[in-house]
This record gives structure tokens, sequence and C-alpha cells, in this order.
């Protein structure tokens, strides 16, 4: 658990997304057994693209006229949650080759390969609760702590073997006479 908010503290820095929004979108990403790490892709590409809406001669732009998102302002909201948005205004969307490449302006080549968890976001989300972002940062700062504190205990480990291998050193020389 310690583990798995550290992750959505780290992911909410990466992507520029709400710990909340990433919190419900890894839940129901469990839900379906979904890779989460290639949602996390899909949405730091959905971020890119959301910074530079009008790069890639305004594919984006088009793709989000299409499914009728405005892009007014949209380098500023939040990704996770265009990326539900984006998930609910696909619904509506007739299905097929078009559709796809929508998706692909918007989040890149593999994003295609979210759709059928998109469908379930569309469906589920609300049905989860996002944990917070200071529930995630607590996390990641314990993670971190434990980490340093390895370190430490590694270090100490290592110069009181340092200092006693002269001595084992010896024993072992003695031994062997």
């Amino acid at each position: 658990a310690i583990s798995a908010l550290a992750d959505l503290d780290d992911m909410a820095q990466k992507t520029g997304s709400s710990v909340e929004g990433l919190s419900k979108l890894s839940k129901v990403a469990a839900m379906t057994s979904t890779d989460f790490g290639a949602v996390d892709g899909a949405i730091v590409k959905l971020s890119k693209s959301m910074a530079d809406v009008d790069g890639n001669s305004g594919k984006v732009r088009a793709a989000l006229d299409a499914i009728g998102i405005s892009t007014d302002g949209i380098e500023r909201k939040d990704p996770a949650k265009v990326f539900v948005e984006i998930s609910r205004r696909l619904q509506d969307y007739e299905d097929g080759a078009t559709k796809v490449a929508l998706v692909n302006d918007l989040m890149g080549k593999s994003a295609a390969d979210l759709l059928p968890y998109m469908n379930d976001v569309a469906e589920k989300f609300d049905d989860f609760t996002g944990e917070t972002a200071e529930a995630a940062a607590a996390a990641a700062k314990f993670q971190d702590d434990m980490g340093a504190l390895r370190v430490k205990v590694d270090e100490w480990t290592t110069s009181v073997l340092t200092a006693a291998l002269p001595a084992a050193t010896d024993f072992v020389g003695a031994l062997s006479d």
C-alpha cells in the first residue's frame, strides 16, 4: 500500500495530474486487470499533447474538437480528468478506424490498446474513491526515509567489516599456520 501510494505521488509529479484522479484510474485498471504502466504512459503523452495542443500539425486540436472537448485553457487542466473526459466522450463516438486514429493522435500509437480500458473508465470511474495527495506524499516520504535508513545501515555494516578485516585476516592466517 505504501509503495502504491508513493508511486501515485511520483506519477502525479510526472504527469501533472491529481493523485485522486490517478488513484481512481489505477483502481479501474486493477478491476479490469489492465497494466497501469500503459495508462501512465498514455497520460504522460496526453499531458504533452495538452501542453502543445497546436503542435503535430494540429492533430491534437482536431481530435479534441472531433469529440467535443474545448481546447481553451486545456494546458492548465488535470490530465487525468481530461483522460476521463475523453473516455466518456468516446462512448458516443462510433467504433472504427476513425476512433482509433483520434485516440492515437491524442496519446500516441499504443493508446488504441487502451480503448477497452477507456470504456471501463467511462462507466466505472465514479464508483471509486481516490486517495489524497497528502497520503501519497506521506508514503513517498516514508519510502525515502526507509531508503536512507537502509543506506545508513549498509554504511555502518561496511565500516564495521572494514575495521574488522585486518583482525579477521590475521585470525585466518593463524588458523592456517
